[in-house]
């Protein structure tokens, strides 16, 4: 038989997803043990074994799981709380042959790939690309196989295993798309092939895997939406969020996390702390200075937020919590890949920072399933979806990116999540570019029991380097928003800007220490109840007395 010829069909894997769920379910084990995978093609291989490991505690034929080994303290920390969560002991620590040899029940053969030697960094777009690791782990997670390297091959013919298909020269557009089975209909995975990362994911629940435009349009338009995009394309962002959006993709912005299939285990019928209520008796409804309000972006990725978001200069800076500001963090996505980290946001969140969710991921809602015949159903069945997480997590303010915040369907799209988001006080609101487009224009939607919300987009914007109206460094920005008369405003702060070494809440301590006395700094979620009040005071009277009863 033509290995060549076999057929790329895909299996639609029962209970993969729950209700209002859009990770890949995960089951807990009784045990778990470390991998170590010091190499880029052992990782790869490693990971993908990880995978099957995941795949058989799934089918009920293995009671224990792998984790790769950690690469940093916060790595560990994630491996820690995640052992103490599900109650699952650290058995030992393997090489990935002592792993393959322990695991051999599982593993049916290997699947052969030629090392993507590209030049240029991961994640970027390379001449020459070979994709050929991304056919391997489709067919690895189909054939119970192992993707493995021509370097490692002999290795593995050692130890007496079959090549049970040669991925090499065989593109994503070379395999059929007939069958009566199917890949993951709602996961699919945008992975470079010199990267290891998220291929555990991959193998456990066969998702398609593509790199780069062409593959993304070809699987985007196999899934059903919405689906959720694991990973990160390349290139320039809005040329592969855009077209996924319009497909009904979400990205997650996951490419830089691990062990997100260790991490994951049992989070579905896990409840996370929830992160702390604003107290609205806090608020000093006699104060009539006018408030300015800041908030930290790029909290939809999750490889941040797993990683260097705890460390200088963002939520780990020592200037967090000196004064009010907000940060976007992806507090949906964390309840189902790696539940624990919103145990620890909860437990070092200060009274006076915001925990804003980030739209569930990262997706423009105003292009969202646009070349779809039912865009509004499938934006809605997402809102209902990001609602039970929202819930979850206890989150009440909501921000994502649009392309134009005041286009038509921008504003059906916050009138969508007004109905669908049941515990949602108002909403932040960035454009694309530039992140302050729409200058604090304020939108006013109603929930479903007749209660008006806005969607408020930013006044401000700081970004390095920007020298246009309302934007630019910290002290531009305080400039700007000294001369502005609007009562309530916000700043959006880029995350990855660098001010003259300042970043996160060092830049907005910058941007603070210019301002007037009379100004007011407050958090985003104080300054929404504010807009609230001055718009509608009778009902947000009545609602507050609500709350309190």
């Amino acid at each position: 038989m033509n290995l060549k010829k076999i057929t790329l069909t895909l299996l639609l894997l029962s209970g993969t997803v729950l209700a209002g769920e859009w990770f890949p379910e995960q089951k807990p084990a009784q045990e778990y043990r470390i991998i170590q995978c010091p190499e880029a093609e052992e990782f790869i291989c490693g990971s993908a074994l990880q995978g099957l490991v995941a795949k058989a505690v799934n089918t009920g034929t293995l009671a224990e799981l792998l984790a790769t080994s950690p690469r940093g303290a916060i790595e560990e920390e994630w491996i820690s709380r995640t052992e103490q969560r599900t109650g699952a002991p650290l058995r030992e620590t393997l090489s990935l042959m002592e792993a393959v040899e322990r695991y051999r029940p599982l593993i049916k053969g290997y699947i052969l790939y030629r090392a993507d030697k590209s030049e240029g960094d991961n994640y970027q777009l390379r001449d020459d690309i070979d994709c050929s690791v991304n056919i391997a782990t489709m067919m690895a997670g189909r054939l119970d196989a192992l993707p493995v390297s021509e370097t490692q091959e002999p290795a593995f013919k050692a130890m007496g295993f079959d090549n049970l298909f040669d991925a090499r020269g065989v593109s994503l557009s070379g395999f059929q798309k007939k069958g009566s089975r199917k890949l993951n209909p709602v996961v699919t995975g945008s992975l470079d092939p010199r990267a290891g990362n998220l291929r555990d994911l991959a193998v456990a629940h066969q998702l398609p895997i593509y790199f780069g435009s062409e593959e993304a349009d070809t699987i985007a338009r196999c899934m059903d939406a919405p689906f959720m995009i694991l990973g990160w394309g390349a290139g320039d962002e809005f040329k592969h969020v855009a077209p996924a959006s319009r497909q009904g993709g979400i990205e997650t912005v996951s490419n830089w996390t691990r062990n997100l299939s260790f991490l994951s285990a049992g989070a579905n019928s896990y409840q996370p702390k929830k992160i702390k209520p604003f107290d609205l008796s806090t608020i000093d409804w006699n104060d009539t200075r006018r408030t300015v309000s800041f908030m930290l972006s790029d909290g939809d990725n999750t490889g941040w937020i797993l990683n260097n978001f705890w460390k200088k200069p963002y939520y780990g800076s020592p200037r967090t919590g000196d004064f009010p500001m907000g940060f976007s963090a992806a507090l949906a996505q964390m309840a189902q890949m790696a539940p624990v980290v919103l145990d620890k946001l909860t437990e070092t969140q200060p009274d006076n920072i915001s925990l804003i969710e980030f739209s569930g991921g990262y997706f423009y809602p105003d292009l969202f399933a646009e070349e779809r015949s039912n865009r509004e159903e499938i934006l809605r069945t997402y809102a209902q979806q990001l609602n039970t997480q929202m819930k979850k997590t206890g989150a009440r303010l909501l921000c994502f990116i649009v392309k134009d915040s005041a286009s038509r369907e921008a504003q059906k799209a916050y009138q969508i999540f007004a109905e669908e988001l049941e515990t949602l006080d108002g909403m932040l609101v960035i454009d694309y570019a530039p992140y302050h487009k729409g200058l604090g224009k304020i939108y006013w939607v109603e929930k479903t029991d007749g209660i008006e919300i806005p969607a408020v987009t930013a006044n401000f914007c700081m970004w390095e380097n920007m020298n246009r109206p309302h934007a630019g460094s910290p002290e531009r920005v305080a400039d700007f928003i000294q001369n502005d008369a609007v009562p309530h405003s916000w700043t959006a702060v880029h995350a990855w800007s660098n001010h003259e070494g300042k970043r996160g809440p060092d830049a907005v301590a910058a941007c603070i220490d210019k301002l007037p006395e009379g100004l007011h700094v407050i958090t985003p979620e104080e300054m929404v109840w504010r807009i609230r009040m001055a718009h509608n005071p009778k009902q947000t009277r009545s609602f507050i007395q609500k709350a309190f009863k």
